[in-house]
């Protein structure tokens, strides 16, 4: 964590020194709620302002709440949405669906896609690909193709996306039950 945290802060800082934008397009880079994973968000965010692109990064864990009013405001030509794990891809859809309806261009990205290809059946807008070093020229292409209404994503949403988001605060207590009684066991005298 410490060192996510110096990486992130330099990321920062290099966003923040970066060219003015030259190019007319709008980017937008959001993580579903519950995500904390921001650092190959942040290079994104890095990598497009230096080739020119306006870039709002809104972060992560953003809140389903007002998020498509922010995004009818901001009016981008495109919105990038990551999820690094299967609990955090069912609110990526979630964000997803509520720009239904909205002028804009969709992708996404995060290695769960990469892990799980099935999944990138059930969302709507463009996969970015398993390879960051290339999501620039990607992202170049599907800015280059018309913009279309988005729809919502398909009905037959997987149910374990579900299933697995409500089990968690099951799942987190026991991984937490586990680790205390390891830590018992680690912390006990050893007579040996």
């Amino acid at each position: 964590h410490y060192a996510s945290a110096l990486v992130a802060r330099r990321l920062n800082a290099m966003i923040a020194g970066a060219p003015l934008p030259i190019r007319k397009e709008k980017i937008v880079i959001a993580a579903p709620p519950d995500e904390d994973h921001m650092l190959s968000s942040l290079l994104m965010t890095y990598l497009l302002r230096r080739r020119g692109y306006d870039v709002v990064y809104l972060g992560a864990d953003v809140p389903l709440a007002n998020f498509r009013t922010t995004i009818i405001a901001l009016g981008p030509d495109l919105v990038i949405l990551t999820a690094h794990l299967l609990v955090t891809a069912s609110g990526l859809l979630d964000l997803a669906n509520e720009l239904a309806g909205i002028n804009t261009r969709l992708a996404y990205g995060g290695p769960i896609f990469h892990r799980i290809p099935e999944l990138r059946q059930t969302f709507p807008g463009d996969y970015l690909g398993d390879d960051l070093k290339g999501v620039v020229a990607e992202i170049d292409q599907i800015l280059r193709s018309p913009a279309q209404e988005l729809q919502a994503a398909h009905p037959e949403r997987p149910l374990y996306l579900d299933e697995l988001r409500a089990m968690m605060p099951a799942i987190e207590t026991r991984v937490s039950e586990a680790f205390e009684n390891y830590s018992v066991i680690l912390s006990a005298p050893n007579h040996y």
